[in-house]
């Protein structure tokens, strides 16, 4: 597992929530994405088979939009988001 690529994946949604901008303020990082990806991944990459790996950078990535643009088409947002923040 690429735990450098995790951890910058982390610190950038982290970063995302601390912003004076974000939506909703740094909240769903800690109540949210944290717990997803902590207490959630391991849990269903075990029952699933799946690579944990995916599941975190997923678990973390899932809502950006919603910080960085609002709730409204925030898969579409997101999407974009991730796929630049991957693409780096």
């Amino acid at each position: 597992m690429n735990t450098d690529l995790i951890e910058k994946i982390r610190a950038f949604v982290e970063e995302e929530c601390k912003k004076p901008t974000s939506k909703y303020g740094y909240e769903p990082f800690p109540a949210h994405f944290v717990p997803m990806a902590e207490e959630i991944v391991p849990e269903l990459a075990d029952k699933l088979n799946a690579d944990k790996e995916v599941l975190m950078i997923a678990a973390y990535l899932h809502d950006i939009g919603s910080i960085v643009h609002g709730r409204a088409d925030h898969h579409i947002t997101g999407a974009q988001i991730a796929e630049e923040k991957l693409q780096e």
